[in-house]
């Protein structure tokens, strides 16, 4: 059961970090071209450039790590303390 929810919890951590990663570059750099025009059509100077802050996004990471580490514990103290027989037997009613 323990394997069960930690498999779980990282492979929707590690989906969900990847995807929303690309999914917020590819955003960033669609709607930047149109940020860069002004009301009147000219575009503005200096150009936009889109960057990353690989400190903060480092950090963000570490903190849904530290995160999800903590629901995964929790999650594993939940799960041994429960009886498994008569939550099985639960569901047979």
């Amino acid at each position: 059961m323990n394997g069960v929810v930690w498999f779980n919890l990282l492979l929707v951590m590690i989906f969900g970090i990847v995807v929303g990663t690309i999914a917020g570059y590819q955003i960033g750099s669609s709607i930047l071209p149109v940020l860069e025009i002004t009301e009147e059509g000219v575009r503005v100077t200096p150009p936009m450039i889109l960057t990353m802050n690989w400190g903060l996004l480092l950090l963000t990471y570490i903190i849904l790590g530290i995160i999800a580490s903590i629901t995964i514990l929790w999650l594993s103290w939940i799960t041994n303390k429960m009886d498994l027989q008569s939550v099985l037997r639960i569901g047979d009613n």
